[in-house]
């Protein structure tokens, strides 16, 4: 089913009063481990709750935390104090150059709202703010679970892509071939 303009509409951007909600979402979000980063043991790396509260206050509270002055958004699916999913967006520079990109942090749908449209809504609503930004937009997968599913939604609704991430991580089993 294709996203409509009405789907768009669902999006809406995360405020101050969906701080708790927003944290309750990241530690489920990390401590279902779905994006696969761990430490050369092998296990999850830690939360950290100061640093994620910190980025989720860059994107809901003006210039706060915003090293440089660059923005950041949460975009919500869902009714207050009911998250169903979200997407976090920063503008960024890179490394090499002076001209910011968008970039995608977390996207990310709770378990019991999967079998919707909403990892594509939040899709679109991240190429509307790229292209109302007038921004390049990077997105990517990042996860040990269902890897290839999730490259394939992404490259039905970005196109095609221009990398990949591998890896490595010494002793640890998720880092071998």
């Amino acid at each position: 089913m294709p996203n409509t303009g009405a789907d768009l509409g669902r999006v809406r951007l995360a405020a101050a009063a969906d701080e708790d909600e927003l944290m309750r979402a990241v530690r489920r979000m990390h401590s279902d481990n779905e994006w696969g980063l761990r430490d050369a043991s092998g296990q999850p790396l830690p939360f950290c709750e100061e640093r994620a509260r910190s980025a989720i206050q860059r994107a809901i509270i003006p210039r706060r935390n915003q090293p440089g002055g660059l923005p950041a958004w949460v975009g919500i699916l869902g009714e207050p104090g009911k998250l169903e999913a979200s997407v976090y967006l920063s503008v960024e520079l890179p490394w090499c150059s002076e001209a910011p990109f968008l970039a995608e942090l977390w996207h990310w749908v709770m378990p019991e709202y999967r079998r919707t449209n909403n990892a594509k809504t939040l899709i679109a609503f991240s190429k509307a703010m790229a292209t109302m930004l007038k921004i390049p937009l990077v997105m990517g997968v990042l996860t040990g679970e269902r890897v290839m599913a999730k490259c394939r939604l992404y490259e039905r609704q970005l196109g095609s892509p221009i990398g990949q991430f591998f890896l490595y991580n010494s002793d640890s089993p998720m880092g071998t071939a």
